[in-house]
């Protein structure tokens, strides 16, 4: 289950590569078949989804276009007919009045001949806020599931809380969970009778990059600063930083994977870049750390300097290079170019997803967002920020409204471990 959390990250922007559908508005039905195919076009940080009808679940749409024919005009009822079947076997399960599933999306998502439906079950959307509190269930013929506990998810411009992905022979089911400052993609698609959570579900803030059209997720991280106080061995971890990492969708999989990197050294790096980067970052003072070059042509290179302070004080930055232009990113979309303006700030991690994700639970079932307790696994976390360890840790160990202070406390079979919940290293994780 996802509960509040007191960290907030960057706002996602839920656009996806290749083809971007329409969303089923509140109270509407929308055949895949009948979606728009137009490639996406949105940039960075832009919302590229077409807007849906919208309606009271009481005042039911249809999208469908050009539906003409006889047999075409029974697949409009049986879908009508369909989605008063699941909302109200949705709401009986959820113990709630039928008006209280305001949002939902129906539609044969494997194209399998069979309906699947999700839906939100919950109260009003909150006008300030544009979100609406409740629970979120996927439903179909064989009976109904809690997918995602009770939250805040994000109502979108098309008036729903859903939307649709479509890849090349997978559709994909997106809500976002919204914090005060952010919004997070909860990211699914049906396969036969089971809804399963993409194994990018939850990442970071996804969207369509602008020139390749690859699925980026920003990742955020409390990276940019480390202070060393007097002896000791772990530094304070501060400066809020959001990084993007770049996905694509595979079809031997039938999920997003993550683009292959590898480190390279200063020597390699040179004979890819015209003009060596390395010369300019050392002269300004700055140590090389690693050097990333990834599979779509992305070069980060992660440099640091020790600043003045009462300790031992370290700022961390990146200079990003794209070996398909030929250029350094522009950032801040500002027109600047240089090496030190492709600085999104922080240490960039070789790979955000591992071997250990590609056989994660999660990315096989269809299981709400529950986690049981496990062996405490100690293993060594150099070289990485703190907040991506107290990022799995509020992931897995699901703390309710936690303080930024507060130390997480795990007992397992008598033993006691404690994790500070965030700005520590620790090297003790609860591993599942």
């Amino acid at each position: 289950m996802k509960k509040k959390r007191e960290l907030m990250k960057m706002v996602a922007i839920i656009s996806f590569t290749s083809l971007v559908t329409n969303a089923v508005a509140c109270g509407s039905s929308l055949s895949l078949s009948d979606t728009s195919n137009e490639e996406s076009s949105g940039t960075e940080g832009e919302d590229s989804r077409q807007d849906g009808n919208s309606g009271a679940p009481g005042q039911k749409k249809n999208n469908s276009k050009n539906k003409t024919s006889d047999s075409d005009s029974k697949d409009e009822v049986s879908i009508e007919e369909i989605t008063e079947k699941f909302i109200e076997e949705v709401a009986s399960s959820a113990e709630s009045d039928e008006e209280e599933v305001r949002y939902y999306l129906v539609d044969d998502f494997d194209d399998d001949g069979a309906y699947e439906g999700f839906m939100f079950v919950g109260g009003e959307e909150d006008p300030d806020w544009g979100s609406g509190d409740g629970t979120v269930w996927f439903v179909n013929e064989s009976g109904c599931e809690k997918i995602h506990d009770e939250f805040s998810f994000l109502v979108g411009e098309n008036e729903n809380i859903f939307s649709i992905l479509q890849e090349e022979d997978r559709n994909f089911v997106v809500f976002r969970d919204l914090y005060a400052t952010a919004d997070v993609s909860n990211i699914y698609y049906v396969d036969g009778e089971k809804c399963i959570e993409s194994r990018v579900s939850y990442l970071g803030s996804s969207y369509v990059g602008k020139e390749k059209g690859d699925l980026n997720i920003t990742v955020s991280a409390y990276d940019m600063y480390c202070d060393f106080e007097g002896d000791v061995e772990e530094g304070t971890w501060t400066g809020h930083t959001w990084k993007p990492y770049y996905f694509y969708y595979s079809s031997e999989t039938g999920d997003f994977e993550e683009y292959g990197a590898v480190e390279i050294s200063e020597d390699e790096l040179s004979k890819l870049i015209e003009n060596d980067p390395i010369i300019e970052i050392k002269e300004e003072g700055y140590a090389i750390d690693q050097i990333i070059k990834r599979d779509n042509g992305i070069i980060n290179i992660n440099y640091h300097m020790e600043t003045e302070g009462s300790g031992r004080n370290y700022e961390y930055k990146n200079a990003t290079y794209d070996l398909n232009t030929g250029l350094y990113v522009n950032v801040w979309g500002d027109g600047e170019a240089g090496v030190f303006d492709s600085d999104y700030g922080g240490i960039y991690y070789l790979q955000l997803l591992d071997d250990e994700d590609e056989d994660s639970e999660s990315a096989s079932s269809g299981d709400a967002h529950t986690y049981e307790e496990g062996d405490v696994d100690g293993y060594g976390y150099e070289g990485f920020s703190s907040d991506n360890l107290a990022d799995s840790n509020r992931t897995k160990i699901e703390l309710d409204e936690p303080v930024m202070t507060d130390t997480i406390v795990i007992t397992i079979t008598g033993a006691e471990k404690g994790a500070k919940y965030d700005d520590t290293c620790v090297s003790e994780l609860l591993v599942y």
